[in-house]
Formats: structure tokens, C-alpha cells, sequence
């Protein structure tokens, strides 16, 4: 059975996933079809551009000379568009995608001050690591040491899993900002 999902807007995820044959693909619809958002979309179009790829087969004769990570530098584009040609290359039947163990991120919401952020995780993604995200991404300006997530009323260690939470996508989890020490 075949599911798409539909671009609301900039930073909504495009869920997508067809059993249909990908080399018809413009390389848009395809990164698309493997379910980037639409700016990492935006992001790897360009970079096709800047390297004259212009279709998916380009795209697969790079996968199979093993050149995709010279050509894509962020591993999560990277890895994303590997695991699909893996997925291809073996025999495709309904469960392909589960077979390959590849698991599509999927978002979840963090709320901090009156703002909300969306961050895809998949199911074991540590809080930790949800924690690196939000250092990095967001402009909260939070130290790792001083945040704290608190889903369902409780807080979280940093060495569980999304899965063991109990956190499903479209959850939403709240940052709370500890205070530092004064000594």
C-alpha cells in the first residue's frame, strides 16, 4: 500500500513512501520521496546542482562507486539517501524498508518559554542527544548541563531512549532551564 504525505510549509516533513520506480524521479520529488524536509530538500538539490548530478541514476552511480559521501558532507542527507539504495538494491516487496532497518525520523515538539521547536528523532534517539539538537539548533542558548526535558510530568534521564519513554511523534516535550551553581 502506498502512503504520501503533502508540504504544508517550510519546515513541515514530507512523508512519503512508494514502491514506484525512483530513476523516473526528478531528484526534487525524489528527496522528497525519502522523506526530507523541505529544506534539507532544498539543501540537497543544490547541492546536485553545484555538482552536475542531475537525475538518480547520477545518483546511484555514485552510491555504487562509493562516492556519495564526498558528494554529500551532512551525514543525515547522506545517510538517508544510502539507505534507500540499499533498500533497492535488495528485493523489493512490501516491508523493503522495515527489512533494511532503516527507521524514518519522525518529529516531535519542545516547548521552552513560550516557543515551540520540532526535532525528528527516531525511536533510539537518546534525550542527550535531543539535548545536543537543541544546543546546536536553537537559539535558546542553553548549555547540555542546564536543560532539563519533562515529558508527561516527569523528567527524563539523559540515557533513555526516545522508545523507552514511551514518546510517540508529534509528543511534546518541555525545556526546562536549571540554574547553574554559585560556587
Amino acid at each position: 500500500m502506498s502512503k504520501r504525505g503533502i508540504a504544508i510549509g517550510r519546515d513541515d516533513f514530507l512523508w512519503a513512501d512508494s514502491r514506484g520506480d525512483d530513476e523516473d524521479l526528478d531528484l526534487e520529488s525524489y528527496f522528497r520521496q525519502i522523506g526530507l524536509r523541505a529544506k534539507d530538500v532544498h539543501t540537497a538539490v543544490c547541492i546536485c546542482e553545484e555538482r552536475f548530478i542531475h537525475t538518480v541514476a547520477d545518483l546511484r552511480q555514485l552510491y555504487g562507486r562509493g562516492q556519495l559521501g564526498e558528494v554529500f558532507p551532512h551525514t543525515f542527507l547522506l545517510s538517508r539517501i544510502e539507505a534507500r539504495f540499499a533498500c533497492r538494491t535488495s528485493p523489493v516487496d512490501e516491508n523493503a524498508v522495515s527489512m533494511c532497518g532503516v527507521e524514518t525520523a519522525k518529529p516531535i515538539h519542545i516547548k521552552h518559554d513560550g516557543v515551540t521547536i520540532s526535532c525528528d528523532v527516531t525511536q533510539d534517539t537518546t534525550i542527550w542527544q535531543i539535548k545536543e539538537y537543541i544546543c546546536a539548533n536553537t537559539f535558546f542558548g542553553l548549555e547540555l548541563e542546564r536543560q532539563q526535558l519533562v515529558f508527561c510530568g516527569r523528567q527524563i534521564p539523559n540515557d533513555k531512549t526516545v522508545r523507552a519513554c514511551g514518546i510517540e511523534p508529534y509528543s511534546c516535550l518541555y525545556l526546562i532551564a536549571t540554574k547553574t551553581s554559585s560556587w
